[in-house]
């Protein structure tokens, strides 16, 4: 007589199957306490940090205050690394966002938003069309960039505005 778990795998003993459901009450047990660790974690609180803030955007007074890059494997991404500002997080973030745009002067292809940014800086005496379409660009990575860094990117959520 075949003996059959709820997930549809089928054991040829009573014993085979319980030796298979206790695989998955050890899996559940470990994960039901990853969840309590992860539960445990102070969550971001932006209104939190404005409130104690001094005034001095780059002066972490309090660990809540710190911002580091929210990318997985982002050096940059936990202490001893430096805190950044809010600004300087923003500017940071772009070189993890990637994009494809052609530079409409030189036609140089680029792929992240940070590079996109710098490059445009080296075309300042660009003809007006060219400059009011690579503003135009610019402004769509930012926002880009900042709603992708606004979403947390494998952390918790981050609203920096």
């Amino acid at each position: 007589m075949w003996h059959k778990c709820k997930c549809s795998a089928y054991f040829k003993t009573e014993e085979e199957l319980q030796g298979h459901r206790q695989i998955f009450q050890s899996r559940k047990q470990y994960h039901v306490a990853e969840l309590a660790e992860c539960d445990r974690h102070e969550v971001y609180n932006p209104s939190h940090c404005d409130s104690n803030s001094s005034g001095d955007e780059n002066t972490a007074t309090n660990e809540a205050n710190e911002l580091y890059c929210p990318q997985i494997g982002c050096k940059r991404n936990v202490p001893p690394s430096r805190p950044f500002s809010k600004k300087a997080l923003r500017i940071h973030f772009q070189q993890h966002v990637p994009c494809t745009e052609v530079c409409v002067c030189c036609h140089k292809l680029l792929f992240t938003v940070r590079a996109y940014i710098r490059h445009t800086e080296t075309h300042k005496n660009a003809i007006t069309r060219n400059a009011r379409h690579m503003a135009a660009t610019r402004e769509d990575l930012v926002k880009c960039s900042n709603e992708r860094l606004g979403k947390g990117s494998n952390k918790p959520h981050l609203s920096l505005r």
